[in-house]
């Protein structure tokens, strides 16, 4: 559940820091000259964009749904979800189920990395990019990496979103 919303958040984090990187590189000119720097808190945004916000949630259900039942999986055929009392020969067949249950995670959370992060994901960089633009911003940090000065432009860029 956790790993979704830092692996997005990371994500984002990059592609922001990208974008702003590009920017400075392509136009030579240093903030100190008088370029306007912005930064957006991107855990506000996701969690104020309503696709974004369903991406996640459709990943934390299917995730917990999924433990649930490999877990009722495991009682019923042992009687116990409790691994250190099972056989060496059980711990065995459990470690291939949950090799499995893990295949089964990593091919969801890509179906759902694609069908619904990845629109979410491209809309709010549009939104950051334009707002960006709209407001002289040459360069955009993520909230956390500034310690002083800039232009917050989080509720700009949610305004738009929605």
């Amino acid at each position: 559940m956790q790993k979704f919303l830092r692996t997005a958040l990371i994500i984002l984090s990059l592609a922001i820091i990208a974008f702003s990187a590009a920017v400075y590189m392509k136009t030579g000119k240093a903030t100190a000259e008088g370029e306007l720097v912005g930064y957006v808190d991107s855990e506000e945004i996701m969690a104020g964009y309503t696709p974004a916000r369903r991406a996640q949630e459709s990943w934390e259900s299917f995730e917990r749904q999924h433990e649930e039942e490999l877990q009722g999986t495991i009682f019923k055929k042992y009687n116990t979800t409790d691994l250190n009392t099972l056989s060496e020969t059980q711990q065995q067949e459990v470690r291939k189920m949950l090799e499995q249950a893990d295949a089964e995670l990593k091919a969801q959370f890509e179906k759902i990395r694609v069908q619904e992060w990845e629109p979410a994901r491209n809309k709010i960089q549009a939104t950051i990019d334009a707002t960006a633009k709209e407001k002289g911003v040459r360069v955009v940090l993520e909230k956390k990496v500034v310690l002083s000065g800039g232009l917050d432009m989080t509720q700009d860029v949610l305004n738009k979103l929605k």
